[in-house]
């Protein structure tokens, strides 16, 4: 069993996921908030595309906007890594 945790920075994960822990958010507000916390853009989008292929976080379509969301996988691994 490979841990796909291994190629995972801990922290930009925990900020992602913490940034729409209680509210979805469009991509562009989970980018803008975790860009604040000193991560660049590009690595958001990279890490944002790592936890969805982790099932960490999943996504929606509202009034023709991509709305992200936590999944209670997402909430389990903030619980640990918080």
């Amino acid at each position: 069993k490979v841990n796909l945790l291994t190629n995972i920075n801990i922290d930009i994960a925990v900020d992602i996921l913490n940034t729409i822990v209680d509210n979805p958010k469009t991509r562009s507000e989970i980018v803008k908030e975790v860009s604040k916390l000193g991560h660049k853009r590009p690595t958001v989008y990279f890490y944002m595309t790592k936890l969805e292929e982790l099932s960490l976080i999943k996504y929606f379509e509202e009034h023709k906007k991509i709305y992200y969301m936590i999944t209670d996988k997402g909430k389990k691994f903030l619980e640990i890594f918080k």
